[in-house]
C-alpha cells in the first residue's frame, strides 16, 4: 500500500515507527462459511483475519480492521470493527510476527516469541463494534492505525494502513492502492501468495480457498503456501565490486529480506571449477553486514576489502544467513585488484631493437612523469608527463631521442614519477644496434 503519511518516532533503545507502504499487511482472511476443524488451536468454524508485521518494531495498540466501506466510516459504523486493546504487550511488535484477530471465543495467545500472537473479540485484548462479519458476496478490508480507542473517526489519529477487497467491492481508503478486487465469494475465503516481496496490492497474488479444500491451506499464525520461505530469504537486485586505492568496495542490494540475521562475504584467488573460498567478513563481527530481519525496503549493504594485492582476479561469494542459522547463497563476482598508485610492467621485448612495448597500470588518477634517461642521468627522451586517470596504458620507444635521432646500442632507464610519490619506479632498458 503507498501511504502518503511516513515519518519516525525515535527513542531509546528502541526505534518504533508509524506505519508505512506493507510495514503491516492484511495476509490472510476466513470466514465462517462451512470450514470444519482446528489450525494452530482457532476453530476454523469461527471469522478470523490475520497481519503480518513485515518491518517492525511496531506499535498496534488501537489499530483495528474494519468490513465496513471506507466513505460509510463513522464512529457508528453500519458494519463492524476488531479493535485491538491499549495493552503494552501490543506497543512494540517485532517484524515476522503473525497477528491472527478473531471473532469468537476462545484463549488468547499474547507472547509473540514464537512469531505468533492470537486475540479473541471474547476478550478484553480485542474489541468487536458492531456486527463485524466476512460472509458477504463482494466486501472489503480496511486496516487502520489508530491513536485512541474511538474507531471510526477518520481524523489526523486514523491512518489507513492497509486494503484488500473481493467480488466486486472496491473501495479504497485515501493514501492507499488496491489494483482490483480478488475473484471469490463469501465461500472463498483468500490468503497472500508471493515468495518475492510483500507487496499484496495485486488480485493475481491472492489465491482463493473454497470451503471443500478443507483446512489445508488455512495456515492461522504461520506462513502462506507459496509465500516468503518458499524464496531466498533475502532478494539480491545487484552484487557489484570496484576496484579503489588499494582495495575492492564491494556492494549489493536487496530488493526486500525475509528472517534475514545477516551477511558473510567469502573470497578465493582460484576461479576454476572448484575455488577455495576463504570467509573474510561476517555479519556476527561486521555490523554493516547485520541483516534487517523482515524488510519490504530496498537495502544497500557495501564492505571494503583492503587485504588485496594488484594485479590478482579475486572471486567473491555472498551468502545470507537466516534467523534458523541457514545458509543461502546470493551471488558470485570477479575483481581485479588495482594498486593505490602507478604498477610499472617489465618492459618487452627487452633487449629490443628497434621498438619496445612498456604497459602501466594505473589504480588511482595520478599526474606523472615518464622519461628515459641515460648512464650519465640525462633525460635522452620525455615519453609522457601530465594527469593519467585510472586504467592501462601502452607506451613505446623506438631508440631515438626527442628529435628523433638514432641513439646508440647501450643501457638505458626508464623512470616513472609520481606525484608526491618517492622514489620513483625505474626500470631497466637494453638497445642494441
Amino acid at each position: 500500500m503507498k501511504s502518503s503519511l511516513y515519518f519516525f518516532l525515535c527513542c531509546l533503545p528502541l526505534c518504533l515507527f508509524a506505519a508505512s507502504a506493507n510495514d503491516v499487511i492484511i495476509n490472510e482472511y476466513n470466514d465462517n462459511g462451512g470450514a470444519t476443524g482446528v489450525k494452530n488451536g482457532i476453530d476454523m468454524s469461527l471469522e478470523w483475519v490475520e497481519l503480518l508485521v513485515v518491518n517492525g518494531p511496531v506499535d498496534l495498540r488501537n489499530w483495528y480492521i474494519t468490513d465496513e466501506e471506507w466513505t460509510n466510516l463513522s464512529t457508528s459504523p453500519g458494519e463492524g470493527i476488531l479493535q485491538i486493546g491499549t495493552s503494552a504487550l501490543f506497543s512494540s511488535i517485532a517484524s515476522g510476527v503473525y497477528v491472527v484477530l478473531v471473532k469468537g471465543s476462545g484463549t488468547d495467545d499474547t507472547d509473540a516469541s514464537d512469531g505468533d500472537m492470537i486475540l479473541y473479540s471474547g476478550n478484553s485484548n480485542l474489541t468487536s463494534h458492531r456486527s463485524f462479519s466476512l460472509s458477504k458476496d463482494a466486501d472489503g478490508l480496511a486496516l487502520v492505525e489508530d491513536d485512541d480507542q474511538i474507531p471510526g473517526e477518520k481524523d489526523a489519529g486514523e491512518v489507513p494502513v492497509d486494503y484488500v477487497s473481493w467480488g466486486s467491492e472496491i473501495d479504497v481508503p485515501p493514501g492507499l492502492t488496491w489494483a482490483s478486487a480478488i475473484t471469490g465469494t463469501e465461500d472463498e475465503d483468500s490468503y497472500f501468495s508471493n515468495g518475492s516481496n510483500f507487496n499484496n496490492d495485486a488480485a493475481a497474488h491472492w489465491v482463493t480457498n473454497a470451503e471443500s479444500a478443507g483446512l489445508t491451506n488455512r495456515t492461522p499464525g504461520a506462513v502462506n503456501p507459496g509465500q516468503n520461505d518458499s524464496s531466498l530469504p533475502v532478494e539480491i537486485s545487484s552484487f557489484a565490486g570496484l576496484p579503489q586505492n588499494g582495495a575492492v568496495v564491494l556492494r549489493w542490494e536487496t530488493e526486500c529480506e525475509i528472517n534475514n540475521q545477516g551477511f558473510v562475504l567469502d573470497r578465493s584467488l582460484s576461479s576454476g571449477s572448484e575455488p577455495v573460498f576463504r570467509t573474510i567478513a561476517d555479519y556476527r563481527y561486521q555490523p554493516s553486514l547485520t541483516g534487517h530481519g523482515f524488510t519490504s525496503r530496498k537495502t544497500t549493504y557495501e564492505f571494503r576489502d583492503e587485504n588485496v594485492l594488484a594485479g590478482n582476479t579475486y572471486l567473491y561469494r555472498l551468502s545470507s544467513v537466516d534467523q534458523d542459522g541457514r545458509i543461502h547463497r546470493c551471488g558470485r563476482i570477479q575483481v581485479q585488484a588495482r594498486a593505490s598508485g602507478v604498477i610499472l610492467h617489465p618492459p618487452y621485448p627487452n633487449p629490443f631493437n628497434p621498438q619496445t612495448q612498456i604497459l602501466l597500470e594505473v589504480g588511482t588518477g595520478t599526474s606523472v612523469e615518464i622519461t628515459i634517461s641515460n648512464l650519465l642521468g640525462q633525460t635522452v627522451y620525455p615519453l609522457r608527463r601530465g594527469y593519467l586517470p585510472p586504467g592501462e596504458y601502452t607506451l613505446r620507444w623506438d631508440g631515438r631521442d626527442l628529435q628523433g635521432h638514432a641513439l646508440p646500442s647501450g643501457l638505458y632507464f626508464l623512470e616513472v614519477r609520481e606525484e608526491n610519490r618517492e622514489p620513483a619506479v625505474r626500470q631497466k632498458l637494453i638497445l642494441v644496434r
